[in-house]
C-alpha cells in the first residue's frame, strides 16, 4: 500500500479527492497518457497499487507515477512511501546524506543551446551564472537541460528538463540518492535573493524569466521548510500560473506565509499571460521594476 497523499503533496502533483470525474474511493489525477485535465485518471485511496483512467483505461502505475513525477527510477521514491516506511521526513534524512551532487552533463552544445534560445533565453548566462549544464540524446538520460539547485553556494540537489517535445519525461529531479537535500525543501535561485521582498513562482523557467530575487517551489505544493526560507523577507509576492488551480493553491500558501512572517504577502494575477515564462523579457523586468516601487 502506499501513501499517495504524502507523496503527491510532497512532489506538489496536483490531485483532487472529490469533485467531478473522481471515483468515490479514488485520488483523481491528471491522466498523462491521454492529456487529460480534469481529473480522469485515479489512483485508489486504500492505497493499492494501480492506476486507471476513466478516458484511456488502466496503465501501469509505476511507468504512469514516474512520468508525473519526471523521474526514472520511481521506485526508490515509493519504497518511502509504502506501508513500512518510517515516515517522510525520516525517510529522507536517512537518504539525502550524499557528500557531494553530480549534477548529469557537461557544458551544453548546439541543440541545447538552440532549445533555449528557441525559449528566448541565453545560453552563455545560464552556463556562467546559473551553472546549467546538458546531457546527450543517446545518453541514458536523452538530451536535456539540468539545472543545479544551489543553496548558500553549494548544489544540493537539480532539476532536468528534457528537449525533446515528444519525451515522456518532460522534467526529471535528482532521486533520494543522488541530492544532498530534498529539493522540495528548496527553493531554485534562492542564493540569488538578496533583497527585502522575493517573488514565489512555480517552474525554474519561470524564476529564470524574472531573474534575481524570483524564486520557484517547484511546483504549485507549498512545504513548511520552504516556509522558513521566505520568513525573512519584509514583503512576499506569489506569481503562480495564471489557472485556476494555481491561483487557489496561491492564495493558500499566502495565508500560510503571512502567517510566519511580519510583512505583505500578495497575490499577483498576470491576467493575460498564462505564467511568468511566457512574459517578453521586457514585461519581466517591468514587472520586477514594479515589485520594486510597491517595496522601496
Amino acid at each position: 500500500m502506499i501513501n499517495y497523499i504524502q507523496l503527491f503533496d510532497d512532489y506538489s502533483v496536483d490531485y483532487a479527492t472529490e469533485g467531478k470525474n473522481v471515483g468515490q474511493n479514488f485520488i483523481g489525477l491528471h491522466c498523462p497518457w491521454c492529456g487529460d485535465s480534469s481529473y480522469h485518471g485515479g489512483v485508489p485511496k486504500d492505497g493499492t497499487e494501480r492506476f486507471s483512467c476513466w478516458r484511456c483505461g488502466n496503465h501501469g502505475l509505476k511507468q504512469t507515477l514516474a512520468t508525473i513525477l519526471g523521474v526514472k527510477n520511481v521506485d526508490i521514491i515509493l519504497d518511502g512511501y509504502r506501508d513500512d516506511f518510517v515516515t517522510v521526513n525520516e525517510k529522507r534524512t536517512s537518504d539525502c546524506g550524499v557528500s557531494h551532487v553530480s549534477v548529469p552533463g557537461s557544458e551544453l552544445q548546439w541543440y541545447h543551446k538552440t532549445y533555449l534560445q528557441n525559449r528566448r533565453y541565453d545560453p552563455e548566462l545560464l552556463m556562467q551564472k546559473y551553472k546549467v549544464a546538458g546531457t546527450e540524446p543517446l545518453s541514458d538520460y536523452g538530451a536535456r537541460v539540468y539545472f543545479p539547485i544551489i543553496y548558500k553556494g553549494e548544489v544540493v540537489s537539480y532539476q532536468g528538463r528534457s528537449i525533446n517535445p515528444y519525451d515522456t519525461y518532460r522534467y526529471m529531479t535528482a532521486s533520494p540518492q543522488e541530492e544532498k537535500m530534498f529539493h522540495k525543501h528548496l527553493l531554485y535561485n534562492y542564493d540569488f535573493c538578496k533583497e527585502d521582498f522575493i517573488v514565489l513562482v512555480e517552474g525554474v523557467f519561470d524564476a529564470l524569466r524574472l531573474g534575481d530575487s524570483a524564486c520557484a517551489t517547484f511546483g504549485t505544493q507549498f512545504m513548511a521548510e520552504q516556509l522558513l526560507l521566505v520568513k525573512p523577507f519584509k514583503r512576499v509576492f506569489m506569481l503562480y500560473d495564471n489557472e485556476f488551480t494555481a491561483q487557489e493553491k496561491a492564495k493558500k500558501a499566502a495565508n500560510m506565509v503571512g502567517g510566519l512572517i511580519d510583512g505583505e504577502v500578495m497575490v499577483v494575477n498576470l491576467g493575460g499571460s498564462k505564467d511568468p515564462d511566457d512574459l517578453s523579457d521586457d514585461d519581466a523586468r517591468c514587472l520586477m521594476s514594479e515589485f520594486r516601487r510597491v517595496v522601496y
